[in-house]
């Protein structure tokens, strides 16, 4: 709320006389509003590049494990189903149809803060009572003191490189100590895979990446964009280093999964169509 009035009297400030602004009171409720009803807008890698208003799925509720997510194209905002949903009627979705607010790659206790931060409210989905799968997260073999993933925010690195050395470094020091499935590595090999691809570290980037899909596979809900998308990215490079079996392997994956989460007319599954057709194209040489 403080930060709330804060913006109230800066915008004021700034453009008051020439355009005024609602009341505080109702300033206030227009920002509650767009905070708990705007949806982050994500290219086809579900990289952050905006945000919107979307007045229908707004009503959509949440689940930590939800029966269906939501893609873009541009601004356009696509909802798609991920597994069969008997629905009454539409003007029942809200009821049947359930959308995860937040990043699922998570513990509870740290999606719970997320959600009553920005949503206000606590979740008691299935995922959120798992407590193995928490464990798993959480999982740590001796030591509980290891650096975190939360540590490595590309942005203070003007050097990629030294981006990469830093993510190796921090994995150096979780060896051993987390578990294969604890958060903070699966998150830091993720960072280790973005931080190899963007210095043209190919073999690197196949090993970390292909150490985040088991990972993936038990801790995302299935099916779920993000393992599509990283089956793809795998693809792509053993394709680039002439790893034709393994790269079919690997974008026939993540065709199963794209052609469910994105749509046969999203551009992203149009671009893995092509890299299967390279694929077959080499294997025929």
């Amino acid at each position: 709320m403080d930060n709330i009035h804060q913006l109230w009297m800066t915008i004021n400030a700034f453009v008051g006389e020439e355009f005024p602004l609602p009341s505080q009171n109702d300033f206030t409720q227009l920002c509650g509003k767009v905070f708990t009803n705007s949806f982050t807008i994500c290219d086809g890698e579900l990289q952050d590049i905006g945000v919107g208003i979307y007045r229908s799925p707004s009503i959509l509720d949440h689940s930590c494990k939800p029966n269906a997510v939501v893609i873009f194209t541009g601004t356009k905002l696509e909802l798609r189903a991920l597994q069969n949903i008997s629905l009454p009627s539409m003007d029942k979705i809200g009821q049947y149809v359930f959308i995860s607010y937040i990043d699922q790659l998570s513990t509870t206790s740290q999606r719970q803060d997320a959600l009553r931060s920005q949503y206000y409210f606590n979740c008691s989905c299935d995922m959120c009572l798992d407590y193995d799968r928490d464990s798993l997260l959480q999982l740590t073999v001796g030591s509980d003191n290891f650096p975190d993933s939360d540590q490595l925010d590309k942005s203070n690195y003007n050097d990629p490189r030294l981006y990469l050395e830093k993510c190796e470094a921090c994995l150096k020091e979780q060896t051993g100590t987390l578990g294969e499935l604890n958060v903070h590595r699966v998150k830091t090999l993720d960072k280790a895979f973005d931080a190899a691809i963007d210095v043209c570290e190919w073999k690197k980037a196949l090993d970390y990446g292909k150490a985040t899909i088991t990972p993936y596979r038990q801790l995302y809900p299935s099916p779920h964009p993000a393992v599509g998308i990283q089956l793809m990215k795998i693809g792509k490079i053993q394709l680039y280093m002439n790893q034709i079996e393994e790269a079919l392997d690997s974008l026939k994956q993540a065709e199963k999964i794209l052609k469910i989460t994105h749509g046969e007319e999203h551009p992203l599954y149009d671009n893995l169509l092509g890299l299967l057709d390279s694929c077959y194209y080499k294997d025929e040489l």
